[in-house]
């Protein structure tokens, strides 16, 4: 049987040692604590996720403001929760620390969102790199990942995030489509995945991206690739109709002569 191993010299000229690196190897994946924590109460998580998935999925562009609200509550949480992760690095036992930084970060982005909400550019483009993330997550569990590059995975959710979130700037309602659309169904997926199993997070992910152990993942996970590929389809259909048909409507109001004219030849 021939294994690929992957030698390292380490150490230094008095006290050398070799390090063996191989996917053959049994794994052993350290994620942070913070998943767990969140898992403990996932069942309140994972109704959250869907109920707003579903809203953001199907009616982001008609609720833009609420859903940049959402935008930049989500991105004050995600901030609050890797301060705490910085903060207690080595030592994540304390629960009520965990809760605290939650809360915080809860507060928080309630104002920012409110805020942005009202700078419709700024958070757009905001969601739009929400969107981004989201998209480069479930790239690199499907394609980037074999590439064997682990620096692929962080590397391609900054860029998409920023390339999506510059893009808001220059197509405003397409943006704020697509970004909606992805992070709904993203967000729809990971609520059902708090119910049904068999879904890694994305820090575990990562760690079997870099450890070349995807061979191993839980058939059923790619249920969840397929929903997320089916709902943004949907998503896509849904919201796009809807906005062909409110520039109509707003064409109408401007030109009401010739939308009248128009109905009359098409009777004929």
């Amino acid at each position: 049987m021939e294994f690929d191993f992957e030698p390292v010299a380490m150490g230094d000229a008095c006290a050398p040692y070799v390090s063996f690196r191989s996917k053959y190897a049994c794994p052993v994946l350290s994620v942070s604590e913070l998943w767990g924590y969140i898992e403990k109460y996932e069942d309140y998580f994972g109704a959250f996720a869907i109920v707003t998935g579903f809203l953001l999925c199907f009616m982001g562009h008609f609720l833009v403001r609420p859903s940049i609200c959402f935008a930049g509550f989500l991105s004050s949480v995600a901030v609050s929760l890797f301060i705490f992760y910085a903060v207690y690095l080595n030592d994540t036992s304390d629960l009520a620390a965990f809760w605290y930084f939650l809360a915080g970060g809860c507060v928080a982005g309630l104002i920012v969102g409110l805020l942005l909400a009202y700078v419709v550019k700024i958070g757009a483009a905001l969601l739009a790199g929400w969107g981004g993330v989201c998209l480069a997550l479930i790239l690199n569990e499907t394609i980037f990942y074999r590439a064997g590059q682990p620096w692929l995975y962080w590397v391609s959710i900054v860029a998409i995030a920023i390339a999506c979130a510059v893009g808001a700037f220059f197509v405003f309602d397409h943006a704020v489509i697509l970004a909606t659309v992805v992070v709904g169904a993203y967000a729809m997926m990971r609520g059902v995945s708090a119910y049904a199993g068999h879904y890694y997070n994305e820090a575990t992910m990562a760690k079997l991206l870099q450890d070349g152990l995807l061979d191993d993942i839980d058939p059923y996970y790619w249920a969840y690739v397929g929903g997320f590929a089916l709902a943004v389809l949907i998503g896509c259909c849904v919201q796009f109709n809807r906005l062909k048909r409110m520039k109509a409507e707003e064409e109408e109001k401007r030109h009401p002569y010739q939308a009248q004219k128009g109905k009359k030849v098409s009777r004929k």
